[in-house]
């Protein structure tokens, strides 16, 4: 056999569970690393390309079902890396979580694989992370009271986080299944000092609410221009589908994680037009403004939409790979 197969055979590389990326990453290192890949990123030390969809046989107006391949270079450590993710509406009815994820490192110089990392509670964490992120920058500094939409797993890494940015005194909670919301506020009840207010519809939750934030996998708006303060910061996980257009169309600022993509993605998904008029990157908004957060907002809503990059997934299971890569291995 030729002996650089016999060197590639004999390589090992590492393999990290969900059970391990739990006992590794928390809120507080996720809300860090986050914020350091979205530096990067504007910076070019992460090249994050857009990310490419299969859409799966259940995918349809009502339904999501796509796995998406997104690519990213670490260009300061030399790995190259992808989060191959699944999106699956139906899977509540599995038992399964609705995003299931597998992140693959490679060395950038030889191409050698490194590490098989589980993708899914790093998109768990860095999903909540994000939208916290984005209320860090374009919310009030005082902002105590919140609505949520949605009471499932993103809905609780979210709130999480957020009461790590603000301090959180009233939290309004609708979901369309309100075991969820009752399994909700008892697993945060008591980790956040909060009156937690059960609300029997979106329209009751959301009503003057000055940060409005949709963690559903709904198909159509659940949030609507009319019920929301009209300064509101109003932001949706699910890209636009189930947040009212009329919020886009009124809204002084659109944030996205990174503008080209999002918009790309937007339109991909939603055969939308977004305007780059109202669009502010929020990588490049933190790269450039030293943590500052932005000027106040009075002329319209304030929409946040984190679509997601591979490049952050990426750079968080590298930095789980790099500092903690003796948990295990495989032959390869």
């Amino acid at each position: 056999m030729n002996l650089s197969y016999e060197n590639l055979m004999n390589h090992k590389i590492s393999y990290f569970n969900i059970k391990d990326i739990a006992s590794i990453l928390d809120i507080n290192l996720g809300l860090a690393l986050v914020e350091q890949a979205y530096t990067l990123i504007s910076q070019g030390g992460i090249d994050s390309p857009s990310k490419i969809s299969v859409f799966l046989p259940e995918n349809s107006d009502c339904v999501k079902a796509w796995i998406n391949a997104m690519p990213a270079l670490i260009k300061t450590d030399n790995v190259v890396g992808q989060k191959w993710v699944s999106v699956c509406s139906n899977n509540s009815s599995k038992n399964l979580p609705t995003t299931i994820g597998t992140i693959l490192l490679n060395d950038a110089i030889s191409g050698v694989p490194l590490a098989i990392i589980d993708g899914t509670y790093i998109t768990h964490i860095r999903t909540g992370v994000s939208l916290a992120i984005g209320v860090k920058y374009f919310t009030d500094t005082h902002l105590d009271e919140l609505t949520l939409i949605g009471a499932g797993s993103e809905a609780r890494t979210a709130l999480l986080a957020i009461s790590k940015i603000r301090n959180l005194k009233k939290i309004r909670l609708f979901d369309i299944n309100p075991l969820n919301v009752q399994s909700l506020i008892s697993e945060l009840g008591e980790k956040l000092n909060a009156e937690f207010v059960i609300c029997k519809s979106a329209e009751e939750a959301s009503y003057g609410s000055k940060c409005v934030i949709s963690c559903t996998t709904a198909s159509e708006p659940v949030v609507y221009k009319q019920w929301c303060d009209p300064l509101a910061f109003i932001s949706s996980l699910s890209g636009v589908r189930d947040i009212d257009l009329n919020i886009i169309n009124s809204s002084q600022h659109i944030v996205f994680d990174r503008t080209e993509s999002a918009i790309k993605r937007i339109e991909a998904l939603s055969n939308m037009h977004i305007s780059k008029d109202k669009a502010v990157d929020l990588c490049d908004y933190i790269a450039n403004n030293n943590q500052q957060p932005y000027l106040a907002n009075d002329k319209g809503f304030t929409t946040y939409l984190p679509l997601g990059l591979g490049g952050v997934d990426v750079y968080i299971a590298n930095y789980i790979y790099s500092n903690n890569n003796s948990l295990k291995q495989l032959n390869f």
